[in-house]
């Protein structure tokens, strides 16, 4: 899927833009069905997606100037809810954010940079479970960028990819892979796609709720 951001320029309304990913080479625009376009007349900057709540879906924070940011929990259904006033991150004029598991508690946390100040948004946390990839290079490529990784547990099917960085001026910590687990304990299956061509197969994986490096 493809998620972008858009800003208002007078006298053109601009909105957020969800590009769903129909699986026969073409995109369908589900942004205002989702419930992630947003206002017609913000200013949306920095986007980053990421599992806030671990519950093996992922979500999407928006930094926005002059309005307040906007944190859309993913609801598993197709659908989004903004909750950034009840997460206590509705904060105002940030155009960077970044997001990292900044004290190693399992939790991905917020960094914005802005105006007056820039803020760290520590996450608090709660009961769901995670695990988190690193991937390491033998004789190039140490970081494994470009490898691919597939978690399967239970009905949670879930994907990533090992990147140097992304985010709009700012960066992501895109080097790890981090799963949200919900209340799954046991990953049955865990695919790993080497930039190389290399494909490793890992099955019944209950070491969760920690870093594993996979080499």
């Amino acid at each position: 899927d493809i998620f972008s951001t858009n800003s208002y320029h007078a006298p053109r309304p601009g909105y957020n833009r969800l590009y769903r990913n129909e699986g026969n080479n073409t995109f369908s625009n589900v942004s205002v069905s989702a419930g992630v376009a947003g206002g017609m007349q913000e200013n949306s900057y920095g986007c980053s997606v990421a599992d806030f709540d671990n519950d093996g879906w992922l979500d999407i924070y928006i930094t926005n100037v002059p309005q307040r940011d906007r944190l859309y929990h993913n609801n598993g259904d197709g659908t989004f809810t903004d909750i950034a006033v009840s997460a206590g991150i509705a904060v105002n004029s940030h155009r960077a954010g970044a997001v990292a598991d900044l004290n190693n508690d399992g939790w991905i946390d917020i960094f914005t940079a802005g105006t007056p100040t820039n803020k760290v948004l520590f996450n608090d946390g709660g009961s769901n479970h995670w695990i988190r990839f690193r991937c390491r290079g033998i004789n190039n490529n140490i970081d494994g960028v470009g490898a691919r990784i597939e978690l399967y547990a239970d009905t949670l099917r879930q994907a990533q990819v090992i990147r140097a960085g992304d985010s709009f001026c700012s960066q992501n910590h895109s080097l790890t892979a981090h799963f949200g687990l919900g209340q799954f304990t046991v990953i049955d299956s865990l695919v790993v796609r080497w930039p190389g061509g290399q494909v490793d197969k890992h099955y019944g994986l209950t070491a969760i709720d920690r870093q594993v490096t996979l080499v």
